[in-house]
């Protein structure tokens, strides 16, 4: 009697064990959605960086979300970023020069870059969904991490 429960114990276990397998996704098709949401918002030309932290070397500071954004629209930018030492980067209707976006297949980032005057920008989204930000300009020089999403 022990033997027959213990043997359907043990099949009870792997049935359930086998069926979780089969069920879950693994990360690599969890980052190619990702991947692919990605691309289809950032080639819509309508979207919202969200910027959550600003880093400079080893110096990081977490960010309000819903005031550090950048808005951009094939017509127009909107852009309200904060810097390390406090100081803001900010645009209210702005043209962008210079648009370009760039996807790697391989390592499944998108990057997108284009400038507003004088001032570059560049936004690489990785396959996690996690968006990089740079701004290089002759007064800011902003780094952060973020999300983008569409609006």
């Amino acid at each position: 009697m022990k033997k027959l429960v213990l043997l359907v114990a043990i099949f009870s276990l792997s049935a359930c064990f086998y069926g979780h397998s089969q069920s879950t996704t693994t990360q690599k098709e969890d980052f190619e959605a990702t991947y692919q949401n990605m691309k289809s918002i950032v080639d819509s030309g309508h979207f919202r960086y969200l910027g959550h932290a600003v880093y400079e070397n080893r110096n990081r500071k977490l960010i309000d979300t819903s005031k550090n954004q950048l808005e951009i629209t094939p017509t127009s930018v909107t852009a309200h970023l904060e810097a390390l030492d406090m100081k803001v980067y900010e645009v209210k209707a702005g043209k962008t020069s210079n648009y370009k976006v760039s996807h790697d297949n391989a390592t499944q980032t998108v990057e997108i870059n284009f400038n507003i005057g004088a001032d570059e920008f560049q936004i690489v989204v990785k396959r996690n969904g996690k968006a990089f930000l740079t701004l290089r300009s002759t007064v800011n020089n902003i780094q952060q991490t973020g999300v983008i999403e569409r609006i």
